[in-house]
């Protein structure tokens, strides 16, 4: 596990934020297998939960099912498989998707394209969330974010990470409003349980709905 690294511990962290939407996960599919941090969040914060990372990589691969069985983390999985593929037989299967799959150099074909967005949304069970970590230079994933919210109809929301350096994007299947109180509660929750403090990631939530609110009077 990267502990000498904050950048990769806050990007887990904001990613954690789709806890804030979700409180009882029954299944959660972390896509890309670079942030180690990412699925000890998961398993220690949801341990009824099934938690599978998707890896490409044989290395990191190796590496993660070796921290797995360190770490007596009994309830995740780890198969290499191809992320577009295994969506496209998913449906109604899981309640939140990790993509952690936007590098700083360069981003892959298959996610530069609507299919493997669509197999998002279809892989998602009803109130389910999508959450994106977009790194390095923003407009290489400018077409990225755009199928995101089109997919989502919409219904996507931005934050920054702790420092500024990545950009987090939610987008949320059959949730139209936000319930703002219930999610404080469950930033309670989450920082007595593992320790992990997302008001940070909840006030700019608030922002967010303040400032659709605004648009919506003009």
């Amino acid at each position: 596990m990267n502990l000498i690294n904050p950048q990769i511990q806050a990007c887990a962290e904001a990613m954690m934020s789709f806890s804030l939407f979700i409180s009882e996960p029954k299944d959660i599919l972390i896509v890309g297998g670079n942030n180690s941090f990412l699925p000890i969040f998961c398993t220690q914060c949801f341990p009824d939960a099934i938690v599978t990372m998707l890896e490409v990589d044989k290395n990191t691969l190796a590496m993660r099912n070796e921290e797995a069985a360190s770490s007596n983390l009994d309830n995740l999985r780890v198969i290499n498989a191809d992320a577009g593929i295994y969506l496209s037989h998913k449906s109604n299967a899981v309640d939140a998707i990790l993509l952690d799959v936007y590098s700083k150099k360069t981003v892959s074909a298959p996610l530069r394209r609507q299919f493997f967005y669509d197999g998002c949304h279809l892989a998602l069970r009803e109130k389910g969330i999508v959450v994106a970590n977009f790194t390095g230079d923003l407009k290489r994933t400018a077409a990225c974010r755009v199928y995101l919210r089109d997919t989502f109809e919409r219904q996507a929301y931005r934050m920054l990470t702790k420092g500024g350096s990545n950009l987090i994007s939610l987008a949320l299947k059959g949730m139209p409003m936000l319930d703002l109180l219930d999610m404080k509660k469950r930033a309670q929750e989450v920082q007595k349980k593992i320790g992990l403090d997302l008001f940070f990631y909840l006030e700019q939530m608030q922002q967010l709905c303040q400032q659709s609110q605004l648009q919506n009077v003009q």
